[in-house]
């Protein structure tokens, strides 16, 4: 009489590849979150740089404008975020009720401000006096250009034409 292991060796093997794929799976979806949570807080990085953390900032930049004063900004990172200012109803909660500037991911709808909130997402810094009137400017490689004004005591941001 022969014993048949064949069919007890089949789901044996069997079940190990089955675990040995949902491992794989698991670790590659665990290293492309890695990934792209790391390149978004090197992004977030530069957002916050560019609009609070550095000496020639754009928060900066507007603090020190005289009545009467026009000065070009360049933004230059991140690539592809949004800069937003935020006069109306809809603010995100860092605004604090306030009027503000903000460079948010793309991917946010200005319906969403909260999106600005959150970490690595977006950054926000209140501008008094920021004048009437909602911006969304897409940050380019190509170096996107604005111009800041100080009129009546009113700030006031428009979009000038890309570098080339």
């Amino acid at each position: 009489m022969i014993k048949q292991k064949n069919g007890f060796l089949l789901a044996e093997e069997t079940l190990k590849m089955i675990l040995a794929v949902i491992a794989i799976t698991f670790l590659i979806y665990f290293l492309v979150s890695f990934y792209f949570g790391r390149l978004n807080a090197i992004e977030f990085e530069k957002a916050k740089r560019n609009l609070i953390d550095s000496p020639e900032s754009l928060k900066k930049t507007i603090d020190v404008l005289k009545e009467k004063e026009t000065r070009d900004f360049v933004l230059d990172s991140p690539d592809g975020w949004l800069f937003l200012s935020f006069t109306s109803a809809i603010k995100p909660n860092s605004c604090a009720g306030k009027n503000c500037i903000c460079i948010c991911d793309k991917s946010i709808i200005r319906s969403q401000a909260e999106v600005c909130d959150k970490p690595n997402e977006g950054i926000c810094s209140v501008v008094e006096n920021l004048k009437k009137g909602d911006a969304s400017i897409e940050i380019k490689t190509s170096l996107t250009k604005i111009s800041i004004s100080k009129i009546n005591n009113e700030i006031i941001i428009l979009k000038q034409q890309a570098l080339k």
